[in-house]
């Protein structure tokens, strides 16, 4: 329980100097930020789905709000640490020092009680799209209990094609390996022992970050 204290303690100190080297100058105005009105009727549209298949979604203004929402989630989960598997994630992490171990290996008798996936562009009629990197995203996803997905407000699109040139531009090379899924197929990815009994039901967390620049 002290050692946990400890860490909670050095995530917020994390998290309470971005926010103050982020914070405006006196003096100097303040720019509102910019809504993305294209985007704003197709992510209700997405919530919706999302909502009634049975995920819970959470909305952060920039990438300091999401890590309070994260450390706020783990508590409140008594969860101790996560896993990751892609850069992007781990850019975001690292940053805030949360405890997290990358996932290299999965092995068939493998359970991840927590993860964290950057999804590269997500479609407003409930659909994920992954670009896999070192490791296969599908395994990851599928043999873990708590995932919990974050993307970018502005990489909500209305059609598949448009998300494989969005993430072609963002991974700067063509798409031959994507994964797309939705929360409802992902709810049906349980993770079953040696006996093939289920071990646990998956809960589904979604964040969505307004600006979420990642080294």
């Amino acid at each position: 329980m002290y050692e946990e204290r400890i860490v909670k303690e050095k995530i917020l100190k994390k998290i309470r100097a971005a926010l103050v080297s982020n914070s405006p100058q006196a003096g100097s105005e303040i720019e509102p930020p910019v809504p993305y009105d294209t985007n704003t009727d197709l992510l209700l549209e997405f919530l919706k789905v999302i909502s009634t298949e049975g995920a819970r979604f959470f909305y952060a203004e920039n990438k300091i709000v999401f890590a309070e929402q994260l450390v706020t989630l783990f508590d409140n989960m008594k969860w101790d640490k996560a896993h990751y598997q892609d850069i992007q994630s781990y850019s975001f992490i690292s940053e805030f020092q949360f405890p997290a171990e990358q996932v290299t290996n999965i092995s068939p008798a493998v359970v991840l009680a927590n993860l964290i996936q950057m999804c590269n562009c997500a479609i407003h009629t409930g659909e994920f799209v992954f670009y896999n990197q070192q490791i296969a995203v599908q395994r990851a996803l599928e043999v873990t209990n708590n995932l919990i997905i974050f993307f970018e407000a502005k990489n909500m699109t209305s059609s598949f094609a448009n998300a494989i040139k969005m993430v072609e531009q963002s991974t700067q090379s063509q798409c031959r390996d994507l994964f797309i899924t939705s929360v409802g197929q992902l709810l049906q990815m349980h993770n079953y022992n040696e006996h093939n009994q289920k071990v646990a039901d998956k809960s589904i967390y979604i964040f969505i970050v307004d600006e979420l620049p990642l080294a």
